[in-house]
């Protein structure tokens, strides 16, 4: 599959994702920012009100996301604590560090030092001789969470998801062996497929590029708000019940939980059950960038560039079908010069098929292949449901028409600001700024469920400004605006994909 193809698939397939999408539509006007989707209720803050926006320098960071507001939090009930200093989010953990953290999260460490002091427990890995970790090992041995590496080894290396998520799985009740036996839960090799579906890990964390503090504090919160084995309640509500872990500090971890799951509940069940998917729908997806400098010698100068991507999308994935329809275009404006351009993307009786500029291509897919484009989102897209770790506030709001919008719904509102600010940074990410330019953004997300208790709405978006002045007066300003919407328009029976003639199009070679 070309790269073309490969950028119109993800298009598409961004806006099929159903409430897997983050989103906001927002626009900038002089001094105020207006938060607006293209469905529901209107928001507003005035240049006044940043301080309720992310602030902070403008610097590089090692990994994909930020993990700071997890880390405050899980320092806040004692799981995370650093050196005293910083929690050391970039560092890669060993084995070691991780077990440590597992004695913390299950609320226990007073209790395995007291246990190793008192010689009810003993660490029984030949090869550790750092003292200090011993009582950690012992603890997590008899309660076996932790078994080693075989022959009286606990054998310290680099923590990898894999050994980590092991970790978590057997804190959580479940037995994971290397091999099966009569009462094995998970295998080893299949621990990262398991976690996936309970919640502790997912593509996002996957995409970082490597196993640090900051990704081993996330699948941390992940697992506290895991149910324990064959029980219906979280891993940190039994450490709470249990004494393990402060009730007043827990609460409001425990909060954000419930209005997460609350929230997620509702999505569900504003989505037709159907065999598959089946749908239509308007979406939209919109960049924008200005580069502004003013008090400059030379003058003042002002750069912009925007883009829009407009499409009427229909698609069947029931019964086992496979087939799509996507029509509408992308426009460009450069510095005031526009350009449109005409683009068309439909996978129908095996071959996909891709229209853009007059040139008209297909390939041929299969089942393993149609959905090649997700490969190409990128995490920003991943469900947020969830995906507590990504969320720091959930706002459910029930629109009566009486608002600006004039809409009566459900309004579901996420704010991931603080957990997506490095990505906004990198795409604003100019040499004319230094680390001392104040970033301020926001990252929101809106899902709208009808008055009929049907989603009609995912909006996708961030809004970011970049300022700095130095110290002869120029100020700099990057503006930037990345936004995704998708209104729906149909689901189920009331869906009809129609296509164009196909005997124009031509087959691409594996050269091509």
């Amino acid at each position: 599959m070309t790269m073309k193809t490969k950028i119109l698939a993800s298009t598409l397939l961004l806006g099929a994702l159903l409430a897997s999408q983050m989103s906001l539509t927002a626009h900038a006007a002089e001094d105020d920012i207006i938060l607006i989707s293209p469905n529901p209720a209107a928001a507003k803050t005035t240049a006044a009100d940043t301080d309720a926006l992310l602030q902070g320098q403008y610097e590089a960071y090692a990994g994909m996301y930020s993990y700071d507001g997890i880390a405050d939090q899980l320092y806040s009930i004692k799981v995370l604590l650093g050196d005293g200093v910083n929690f050391n989010l970039d560092q890669i953990p060993d084995r070691q560090q991780a077990c440590v953290m597992v004695v913390r999260m299950r609320g226990e460490e007073a209790a395995a030092l007291a246990a190793y002091e008192a010689g009810e427990i003993t660490c029984p890995f030949t090869d550790i001789t750092d003292e200090w970790v011993k009582p950690y090992l012992a603890w997590l041995y008899d309660k076996e969470i932790v078994l080693g590496t075989g022959e009286g080894k606990f054998g310290n290396s680099t923590c990898t998801p894999e050994m980590y998520i092991t970790f978590m799985l057997r804190a959580l009740g479940y037995n994971v062996t290397w091999d099966a036996a009569s009462d094995t839960d998970v295998l080893y090799a299949d621990a990262l497929n398991f976690a996936r579906g309970i919640n502790l890990w997912d593509s996002r964390l996957a995409l970082e590029p490597e196993f640090n503090r900051g990704v081993m504090s996330a699948v941390t919160y992940q697992t506290l708000a895991a149910d324990v084995k064959g029980t219906y309640q979280r891993l940190l509500s039994a450490l709470v019940g249990a004494g393990a872990i402060d009730a007043d500090a827990a609460q409001p971890i425990l909060d954000l939980y419930d209005a997460v799951d609350t929230a997620a509940a509702m999505e569900l069940a504003a989505v037709p059950m159907m065999n598959g998917m089946k749908l239509a729908g308007e979406m939209t997806q919109e960049e924008y960038y200005v580069m502004s400098v003013t008090g400059a010698p030379e003058g003042d100068t002002v750069d912009e560039i925007s883009s829009t991507l407009a499409f009427d999308v229909a698609l069947d994935f029931t019964d086992g079908r496979q087939e799509y329809a996507l029509d509408g275009g992308i426009t460009m404006q450069v510095s005031g010069m526009d350009m449109t351009v005409p683009m068309g993307m439909w996978l129908h009786d095996g071959w996909m098929y891709a229209d853009m500029m007059e040139q008209k291509v297909k390939t041929p897919v299969t089942e393993e292949t149609a959905l090649e484009g997700l490969t190409d989102l990128p995490a920003l897209f991943s469900d947020t449901g969830y995906q507590y770790y990504t969320v720091s506030e959930v706002l459910i709001e029930e629109l009566d028409g009486t608002d600006p919008s004039g809409l009566t719904g459900t309004l579901i509102t996420y704010d991931a600001t603080d957990f997506m600010w490095p990505i906004i940074a990198a795409q604003i990410d100019d040499e004319t700024f230094t680390a001392d330019a104040a970033l301020s953004a926001l990252v929101s997300t809106e899902k709208f469920i009808g008055a009929d208790g049907v989603l009609a709405g995912v909006y996708n978006g961030m809004y970011a400004i970049l300022t700095e002045t130095d110290g002869t007066g120029v100020t700099r300003s990057a503006e930037m605006l990345s936004q995704t919407g998708i209104n729906y328009t149909a689901w189920g029976d009331d869906v009809v994909l129609t296509f164009p003639d196909f005997s124009q199009f031509v087959e691409e070679t594996a050269a091509e």
